[in-house]
């Protein structure tokens, strides 16, 4: 099958070693990013209290002060309290 193919067997062993590198890069950006919104995550979790539900205060400040986006529903109506809180981060 090689022998029938135009492509030389240097240029496919080039390619495969640059799409293992790229895959080895990628996975190392992958597992630092993890790393680093996990450490983000615990710290803010970590303000906010156990015992109780947080006030909006509190999640301010808990996510560096910055709230994109939430939505509180009146849940003696019966419905669904909804809070939704993104954190934007610059990754180096």
């Amino acid at each position: 099958m090689a022998e029938n193919s135009k492509v030389s067997r240097l240029q496919v062993d080039l390619l495969f070693h640059k799409a293992h590198r790229t895959i080895t890069l990628g996975l190392w950006k992958l597992k630092r990013l993890h790393n680093y919104l996990a450490e983000k995550a615990g710290k803010c979790l970590e303000q906010l209290p156990i015992d109780r539900r947080p006030t909006e205060n509190e999640l301010t400040t808990a996510f560096d002060d910055v709230r994109e986006h939430t939505q509180i529903v009146n849940h003696t109506s019966g419905s669904v309290l909804t809070a939704c809180c993104q954190i934007q981060m610059l990754v180096a």
